[in-house]
Protein backbone atom coordinates (compact mmCIF):
# COMPACT_ATOMS: atom_id res chain seq x y z
CA UNK A 1 0.00 0.00 0.00
CA UNK A 2 2.87 2.38 0.42
CA UNK A 3 3.90 1.89 -3.40
CA UNK A 4 0.08 2.97 -4.59
CA UNK A 5 -0.30 6.10 -2.02
CA UNK A 6 -2.64 7.63 -5.29
CA UNK A 7 -4.58 4.25 -5.68
CA UNK A 8 -5.14 4.08 -1.79
CA UNK A 9 -6.15 8.11 -2.10
CA UNK A 10 -8.29 7.49 -4.71
CA UNK A 11 -10.44 4.44 -3.39
CA UNK A 12 -10.61 6.54 0.09
CA UNK A 13 -12.45 9.31 -1.45
CA UNK A 14 -14.96 7.03 -4.00
CA UNK A 15 -15.44 5.09 -0.69
CA UNK A 16 -16.46 8.40 1.34
CA UNK A 17 -18.28 9.51 -1.50
CA UNK A 18 -20.60 6.58 -1.89
CA UNK A 19 -21.10 6.64 2.23
CA UNK A 20 -22.37 10.10 1.79
CA UNK A 21 -24.96 9.12 -0.87
CA UNK A 22 -25.77 5.85 1.46
CA UNK A 23 -26.61 7.83 3.64
CA UNK A 24 -28.42 10.42 2.21
CA UNK A 25 -30.95 8.13 0.91
CA UNK A 26 -33.40 8.34 4.10
CA UNK A 27 -33.16 12.28 3.31
CA UNK A 28 -34.08 12.99 0.03
CA UNK A 29 -36.89 10.04 0.53
CA UNK A 30 -38.80 12.28 3.16
CA UNK A 31 -38.53 15.30 0.82
CA UNK A 32 -40.24 13.43 -1.99
CA UNK A 33 -43.05 13.42 0.40
CA UNK A 34 -42.89 17.01 1.06
CA UNK A 35 -41.41 17.04 4.21
CA UNK A 36 -39.00 20.09 4.41
CA UNK A 37 -37.94 20.86 7.87
CA UNK A 38 -35.14 18.47 7.99
CA UNK A 39 -31.30 18.44 8.38
CA UNK A 40 -29.19 16.44 5.84
CA UNK A 41 -26.88 15.98 9.18
CA UNK A 42 -29.47 14.88 10.99
CA UNK A 43 -31.09 12.29 8.83
CA UNK A 44 -27.58 11.06 7.80
CA UNK A 45 -26.80 10.55 11.76
CA UNK A 46 -29.64 8.94 12.00
CA UNK A 47 -29.65 6.64 9.30
CA UNK A 48 -25.63 5.78 10.50
CA UNK A 49 -27.50 4.69 13.92
CA UNK A 50 -30.02 2.60 12.11
CA UNK A 51 -27.21 0.72 10.51
CA UNK A 52 -25.56 0.50 13.94
CA UNK A 53 -28.44 -1.01 15.16
CA UNK A 54 -29.41 -3.49 12.84
CA UNK A 55 -25.49 -4.10 12.62
CA UNK A 56 -26.05 -5.65 16.18
CA UNK A 57 -28.80 -7.80 16.19
CA UNK A 58 -27.82 -11.66 14.26
CA UNK A 59 -30.53 -11.76 11.19
CA UNK A 60 -33.26 -14.21 11.97
CA UNK A 61 -33.98 -12.24 15.44
CA UNK A 62 -32.77 -8.65 13.98
CA UNK A 63 -35.84 -8.89 11.18
CA UNK A 64 -37.40 -6.04 11.17
CA UNK A 65 -35.06 -4.27 13.23
CA UNK A 66 -33.92 -1.66 10.61
CA UNK A 67 -37.62 -0.96 9.89
CA UNK A 68 -38.56 -0.37 13.48
CA UNK A 69 -35.70 1.91 14.21
CA UNK A 70 -36.81 3.84 11.09
CA UNK A 71 -40.61 3.75 12.45
CA UNK A 72 -38.81 5.01 15.59
CA UNK A 73 -36.73 7.40 14.90
CA UNK A 74 -38.09 9.01 11.78
CA UNK A 75 -41.99 9.41 12.89
CA UNK A 76 -41.48 12.24 14.94
CA UNK A 77 -40.62 13.52 11.37
CA UNK A 78 -43.74 12.05 9.09
CA UNK A 79 -47.23 13.55 9.68
CA UNK A 80 -49.37 10.65 9.06
CA UNK A 81 -48.97 6.66 9.63
CA UNK A 82 -49.72 5.87 6.28
CA UNK A 83 -46.70 8.15 5.13
CA UNK A 84 -44.39 7.00 7.62
CA UNK A 85 -45.07 3.32 6.16
CA UNK A 86 -44.31 4.45 2.29
CA UNK A 87 -41.31 6.05 3.09
CA UNK A 88 -40.04 3.30 4.93
CA UNK A 89 -40.93 0.67 2.10
CA UNK A 90 -39.00 3.32 -0.21
CA UNK A 91 -36.58 3.65 2.05
CA UNK A 92 -35.80 -0.04 2.61
CA UNK A 93 -36.26 -1.27 -1.03
CA UNK A 94 -33.46 1.93 -1.81
CA UNK A 95 -30.85 0.81 0.42
CA UNK A 96 -31.25 -3.31 0.69
CA UNK A 97 -33.55 -4.52 -1.77
CA UNK A 98 -31.96 -2.42 -4.97
CA UNK A 99 -28.68 -3.44 -4.01
CA UNK A 100 -29.43 -7.07 -4.38
CA UNK A 101 -30.86 -7.04 -7.21
CA UNK A 102 -28.44 -4.83 -8.90
CA UNK A 103 -26.09 -7.71 -7.18
CA UNK A 104 -27.81 -10.34 -8.88
CA UNK A 105 -27.68 -8.49 -12.37
CA UNK A 106 -23.82 -7.59 -12.09
CA UNK A 107 -23.33 -11.65 -11.51
CA UNK A 108 -24.71 -12.50 -13.97
CA UNK A 109 -23.31 -10.50 -16.54
CA UNK A 110 -19.87 -12.23 -17.69
CA UNK A 111 -16.87 -10.63 -18.94
CA UNK A 112 -17.41 -13.32 -22.09
CA UNK A 113 -20.86 -11.41 -22.76
CA UNK A 114 -19.58 -7.22 -22.39
CA UNK A 115 -16.89 -8.17 -25.07
CA UNK A 116 -18.54 -6.71 -28.48
CA UNK A 117 -16.51 -8.83 -30.80
CA UNK A 118 -16.90 -12.36 -31.30
CA UNK A 119 -13.34 -14.36 -29.95
CA UNK A 120 -11.89 -16.13 -32.86
CA UNK A 121 -11.13 -20.00 -32.78
CA UNK A 122 -7.79 -21.11 -33.97
CA UNK A 123 -8.11 -24.49 -35.79
CA UNK A 124 -4.75 -26.23 -35.57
Amino acid sequence: MKQAKRKVLKASVLTFIQLLLYYSVPYFVLRSFGIAHLSLVGVMVMHVMIVMIVSLFPIPGGTGGAEYSFKTLFSAFVPGQAQLVLAMLLWRFLTYYLGMLLGGVALAVTPDRMDQAPKEKKIQ
